[in-house]
């Protein structure tokens, strides 16, 4: 993770609105790495999805 990179830490699900699709959730305790042009989230350490910010509308924490 560089310097640059954010973390942010998520208890119950995330849920990513990406364009001309449906909302993607991702349930359990994970976090989300915002990268320069995408975003990684893991849930309980383990790699899920990686979305690349171009195609992002709004992300949902909770």
């Amino acid at each position: 993770m560089n310097k640059r990179d954010e973390k942010f830490d998520f208890n119950e699900f995330i849920c990513i609105k990406i364009k001309n699709e449906f909302p993607r959730y991702y349930r359990g305790i994970g976090n989300i790495v915002i990268r320069e042009n995408y975003i990684d989230i893991y849930i309980k350490g383990i790699f899920k999805a990686r979305i690349y910010l171009e195609n992002v509308i709004y992300i949902e924490v909770y």
